[in-house]
This record gives structure tokens, sequence and C-alpha cells, in this order.
């Protein structure tokens, strides 16, 4: 994975709700779902939403945590390499010029949070009822019916 590289979620297969200080990701065709603590919130936040790189997000949280920029851009990559492996985010192919540039426009004159890595919990109790597609697949009663098995 490259530092310079932006991601996107892997839409239409993972669906996203993101809040303050937490994330819920679903994935449909694994049928897993996930959580994400409030680092990796923000760093998915910046990800997708404002198109950030990885390089772009360490600058960003280097301000914010007390971590310099190179251990911040090996958790980012690290988080998001995690991320990509779960099949939760893929390469953005958009052009480069498109990307956000950096925000530096945070303030620095606050305290420095300490760095508690981003988290990324997987559930998997519910993959066979994520794996319906309660509005397309119902027999005639109107019940859910699973797809079948590639």
């Amino acid at each position: 994975m490259q530092a310079d590289q932006c991601y996107r979620l892997d839409a239409p297969a993972v669906a996203a709700q993101i809040d303050e200080a937490e994330a819920i990701l679903i994935h449909f065709d694994s049928g897993s779902y996930y959580t994400l603590n409030a680092l990796g919130t923000e760093i998915l936040q910046r990800l997708i939403e404002a198109r950030r790189s990885a390089r772009d997000i360490a600058i960003q949280l280097a301000r914010r945590y007390d971590a310099n920029d190179d251990a911040l851009t090996l958790v980012v990559r690290d988080f998001i390499q995690r991320l990509f492996d779960e099949r939760l985010v893929t390469p953005d192919d958009a052009s480069p010029s498109l990307h956000s540039a950096p925000d530096t426009t945070l303030p620095t004159s606050e305290p420095r949070l300490p760095l508690v890595g981003p988290e990324l919990t997987k559930y998997s109790d519910l993959e066979d009822l994520l794996k319906l597609d309660p509005i397309h697949d119902v027999d005639e009663a109107g019940w859910p019916v699973a797809r079948p098995a590639p």
C-alpha cells in the first residue's frame, strides 16, 4: 500500500454509518459488520469523505495526537490495510488532481491527545441475516430467501 493512495468505500457491497466518535460498516456480501473506535472513525471519515491519503491523514492527526508524522503514517497505513484486507475499502483511481490537499487549518495550540490506536472490531453473528436481500429476494408469502451460493 502506498502512503499517497486514496481509497473509497467498496460500495455497493459496503455501507457505512458514521457518527462523531463511532462508525459501523456492513459488508453485505460477507454478512459481517464492523465497529470502529474514535480514531478509526476519524481515519475513515478523512479517508472517504475528504478523500485524503494515509500520509495526509497522518499529517492532520499529528497536530492533535502525541505522536510524530512517521509513527502516525505507519498507524494509519496499517489501519487502512486492515480495512482493505476486509474488503471494506478499495483504491480510488480518480485523478490525483481531484484529491484534496492536506488540511492545515487544524488548531495547534490545544494540548495533544495521547494516541490510542484505531480499532476495527468484526462481528459475524448476523452473517446469514445480512446476506439476505429482503427487498428483492422474497417468496410468495413475502419472507426473505437467501441468495444461492456462488
